[in-house]
């Protein structure tokens, strides 16, 4: 069974769609995860009808721990959520190549904004979303795909720090992904071709 969820214009996906290929923004971070075709050549081949799963939930849910666990939300607009483990779902990127995707949710805290908000410049923007998430691929070799250093002119990153937010509302949406990821499910694309507006 193949899953597709579909963008939210309001939210940041954390996860940029193109055809054949998926893109993971986990936020709080300046990476990219990106999962194609090359990106399966090291890990086991599997079916549903071919027994166990090469790599158990556990192990999946272990390995994005750690990840997200090294991260520091400090600098960005994720600063002010509590972070606790969601779910572990199994996608098909094919008919023999599958993978974990490992859901964190954020719950909005306002005491984690720190004294007079001096962490966000004095933002005093929209309100924040009560819940967000952030998603990380896990292949079957018990790694995360490897790591991409966003660039600047990345079409689909997203707007994370207050001075992000405040080009991409001067450039009408263009400069940025809109903010925050409020995606419980991770959008993503099994050979469903979309636009740059998602």
């Amino acid at each position: 069974m193949r899953t597709l969820a579909v963008c939210i214009l309001f939210a940041s996906t954390s996860i940029a769609c193109a055809e054949n290929v998926t893109h993971f923004y986990p936020i709080g971070t300046q990476v990219r995860f990106t999962v194609d075709s090359s990106t399966f050549a090291p890990t086991p081949k599997w079916r549903p009808s071919k027994g166990r799963v090469p790599l158990s939930s556990e192990d999946a849910i272990a390995v994005a721990m750690r990840y997200h666990n090294s991260l520091s939300f400090s600098r960005s607009l994720a600063q002010p959520y509590r972070w606790q483990f969601a779910r572990a779902i199994l996608i098909s990127h094919d008919d023999e190549h599958w993978y974990w995707v490992v859901t964190y949710k954020g719950v909005f805290d306002m005491k984690l904004m720190g004294a007079g908000h001096a962490n966000f410049g004095g933002y005093s923007g929209p309100s924040f979303p009560k819940t967000i998430f952030t998603h990380y691929p896990v292949l079957f070799s018990g790694e995360m795909p490897k790591p991409v250093k966003r660039q600047r002119d990345d079409p689909h990153r997203p707007a994370e720090t207050a001075g992000d937010l405040i080009k991409m509302l001067e450039s009408d949406g263009e400069k940025f992904t809109p903010i925050l990821n409020l995606n419980e499910w991770p959008v993503l694309n099994n050979g469903t071709p979309t636009s740059d507006d998602g």
